[in-house]
């Protein structure tokens, strides 16, 4: 053919394939190939055996796509048909899968997608936990992990909340926080013993001198709680708590009385100091000390400004020893000189909570009221009474309403029951709301119009006590807006008036509370012009001379017990200061104070003025002889059961040492033995450890002397008493000698077990009432005895 087309074949090809008819050429110089190329099968084999032996990737490549285009070539058409059939299946598939694979492409995506929102989130979610509460989640065990100070005090805090049993919950469940044995040696260095807490001065010092001087501007809060009386062991600071020490002395102790600070400026708070007292502490004493903390609070910088306190017969008796007086036709007395600077004036304020509860007590004990004859007549009142008869009244008219003119009120408002007085809220309630509902019912005539008085009475009383707690600018003190600081002065100045001439009671005798009202009015109208005039205050907070503070703390402190002892008062208030638990419950019975405290004894700074709590040394006397006397027949056999409980730790720990095992356990249990083997749970049984012949004599002695020294001299009186005792026992009692040289403190340890264990033993006998009591104030107060 004369268009270079050999056989046909490439015109074949271009009408099969659909491609246009290849132009025509001519013909080369020289051609190095035949016009078809046909190889068979010995050619492409040999070509496939140059392609492995040569070492040319290229040349490779290159002899293959010789050989797939001479086999197209060499095909039939009927051939190239079925092979465009299976390209174009195997291209459908290639495209199937192509698109399979772009869907689950774009389904990863997605997932991806969510899965980085859903990390976003739980990084955000997660910000409650700190990077070493993070970091402890990657591990399998949670040993060896170095706990943050802020961990430390998130697990405190929790720990004083739930209780242990409920902190070992939490553990339990493998929530990312220290163990309880860590708390404990983060807190070991903190001594907080009874007095003033030199460990808060040294770090507050440092933080004081990075304030402000306005901020340094702060009052002295005090204020008791009643604790249960007993003398207990300290076994960490190795002393014994629950007598006097204020004044010091060895009667028992059943109240705790504690010094807190707090800002008048800004928001913070401390506890600087606390004591074990007893229903009563002289004035002369309580002055002195108080006067001592205010002198420690002025070396470090801090400015005292007012004292405040409620109107116990201990602050009463602190009082008339300052000369601070107030009566009906006197001149109110409520500062002295400072006893830092004579040139400034330290005043002393009852707590106006305190006074309106007192208010409310003598009006729902029925005590008359009557106002003076001039303030009847300058206000036009129609009576001179006020009656808290008014208010029952409303109560009656309103109790089978479902939708009632004063919700607020009801029948616990006018009780007079133990727990319903100690209430601020109810007291606040109590004022707020009678007024209006009694003018209500007075226009509906269900009233008669004398009842007019009460409520004027009551509503000047609420003003009187907003005013004095005041803990929002809108309602502070301040000269910005003129007429309204006229109104709060003159409404001040109103209450006090009013009370100097109210007569309570059938003689009209002055009371406690007229005191209080007078005394907290003139603390404000005399601080609150210092403060704006000289020392630059836009506005005063009121609320900040309240001890709203220290009685919240006190309610944090009833968490762990209604009526703590003094080990668990002390354990509160450190546990308290340290974490800075600041979770009011709900049920207390004063305002929520939103202050801060102050020091961060977690903070490295501590570790400067304060290292691990050790006993100080004390002047004792420690070289008694004493005289030993054998022990009773059944004292031998109670020691020889005693004798291995305290054991019991100590065999675990040799367990694997034959000697040790040898000198402290008996192979056979012997006559002195027989209680033990009595308590045995299965009969014959050795499941109880029976101490060694050696052991016992040991035991014997150390209990003949503990006992002589117990009736020569009253532990009590011991300063450091595991300390001393044991060094007591060791001179005179002879410590057995052990063979075994990888074990030489064994005998040490048993000596110091049996020390501890014997004065809780003696200190538990020591707390045994004579008779227990038949009836208490409460079911709560009751189930505390149940121990």
């Amino acid at each position: 053919m004369d268009d270079g087309c050999s056989n046909g074949t490439p015109c074949l090809l271009s009408s099969i394939l659909g491609v246009p008819r290849p132009r025509h050429r001519k013909p080369p110089c020289q051609r190095t190939l035949p016009t078809t190329l046909v190889v068979d099968a010995s050619e492409s084999s040999s070509i496939a055996q140059g392609d492995c032996d040569s070492s040319d990737s290229d040349i490779a490549e290159q002899c293959k796509t010789v050989t797939e285009s001479a086999d197209v070539f060499s095909l039939q058409p009927s051939e190239l048909i079925k092979k465009l059939q299976d390209l174009q299946k195997k291209n459908t598939a290639l495209n199937e899968q192509l698109l399979r694979s772009k869907k689950k492409l774009k389904k990863e995506a997605k997932r991806t997608k969510r899965l980085q929102e859903n990390m976003s989130a739980l990084t955000s979610n997660m910000k409650f936990l700190n990077e070493d509460q993070k970091s402890a989640l990657h591990k399998r065990n949670r040993k060896g992990c170095v706990w943050s100070a802020e961990t430390v005090k998130k697990a405190l805090q929790l720990k004083f909340a739930c209780g242990s049993t409920g902190y070992d919950v939490l553990l339990e469940q493998g929530n990312p926080l220290p163990s309880r044995r860590t708390l404990c040696r983060r807190l070991q260095h903190l001594s907080f013993q009874p007095g003033v807490l030199k460990e808060i001065f040294d770090i507050m010092e440092t933080k004081v001198a990075a304030m402000t001087d306005i901020e340094k501007d702060c009052v002295l809060f005090l204020d008791e709680m009643e604790i249960r009386r007993g003398l207990e062991l300290d076994r960490g600071s190795d002393a014994f708590l629950g007598t006097t020490t204020l004044p010091e002395s060895d009667q028992p102790a059943n109240h705790a009385l504690v010094f807190m600070v707090g800002g008048m400026n800004t928001r913070w708070k401390q506890v600087i100091a606390y004591h074990f007292t007893g229903a009563y502490v002289s004035g002369d004493t309580l002055k002195d000390f108080v006067f001592h903390l205010i002198r420690l609070c002025t070396q470090i910088s801090l400015r005292v400004l007012c004292v405040t306190c409620d109107m116990g017969s201990s602050n009463r008796a602190m009082w008339r020893t300052l000369n601070l007086s107030c009566s009906r036709n006197s001149v109110t007395t409520c500062s002295v000189p400072h006893p830092c600077d004579e040139q400034k004036e330290l005043h002393f304020m009852p707590d106006p909570a305190h006074v309106l509860k007192n208010l409310r007590g003598h009006l729902v004990r029925k005590d008359t009221m009557r106002l003076s004859d001039d303030i009847v007549s300058k206000y036009g009142l129609p009576s001179a009474h006020v009656s808290i008869q008014h208010v029952e009244r409303v109560i009656e008219l309103q109790r089978d309403d479902q939708l009632q003119v004063a919700s607020n009120l009801s029948d616990v408002h006018i009780s007079n029951g133990h727990f319903t007085k100690m209430k601020v809220g109810i007291a606040v309630q109590f004022f707020r709301e009678v007024p209006p509902v009694i003018r209500f019912w007075i226009e509906k005539k269900m009233l008669p119009p004398e009842a007019e008085t009460t409520a004027w009475f009551f509503e000047l009383i609420f003003q009187w006590y907003t005013l004095m707690t005041a803990r929002h600018p809108v309602v502070a003190l301040s000269h910005l807006d003129d007429a309204k600081y006229k109104q709060a002065i003159s409404t001040l100045s109103l209450a006090s008036d009013v009370i100097r001439g109210l007569n309570i009671g059938v003689k009209g005798v002055w009371k406690p509370c007229q005191s209080g009202v007078l005394m907290s009015t003139e603390v404000v109208m005399k601080l609150h012009a210092v403060l704006i005039n000289e020392r630059g205050y836009t506005f005063v907070l009121t609320g900040r001379l309240a001890q709203d503070c220290l009685e919240n703390l006190f309610s944090v402190v009833r968490m762990m017990s209604p009526v703590p002892s003094a080990y668990d008062l002390k354990n509160a208030l450190r546990i308290v200061s340290v974490s800075q638990f600041l979770k009011v419950p709900k049920a207390s019975g004063y305002t929520i104070d939103d202050s801060t405290y102050l020091v961060d004894l977690l903070s490295p700074e501590i570790k400067q003025f304060q290292s691990i709590i050790q006993s100080e040394e004390s002047d004792e006397r420690r070289d008694f002889v004493l005289d030993l006397e054998e022990v009773s027949s059944l004292e031998e056999d109670v020691l020889a059961h005693l004798a291995g409980f305290l054991l019991k730790p100590i065999v675990r720990t040799v367990e694997h040492c034959s000697v040790c095992m040898r000198m402290l356990v008996a192979e056979e249990p012997g006559p002195e033995h027989h209680l033990t083997q009595l308590k045995e749970y299965v009969k014959g049984g050795r499941n109880l450890i029976y101490a060694s012949r050696q052991v016992l004599d040991f035991v014997f002695k150390c209990e003949s002397a503990f006992k002589s020294f117990a009736e020569a001299q009253d532990l009590s009186h011991l300063r450091t008493p595991l300390k001393a005792l044991k060094e007591i026992i060791a001179n005179n009692v002879t410590l057995p000698e052990n063979p075994c040289c990888q074990h030489k403190d064994v005998i040490e340890k048993l000596l110091q077990r049996f020390v501890s264990t014997r004065l809780q033993i003696y200190l538990r006998w020591l707390n045994t009432p004579e008779k227990p009591a038949e009836c208490y104030a409460s079911k709560t107060v009751a189930g505390t005895s149940l121990q």
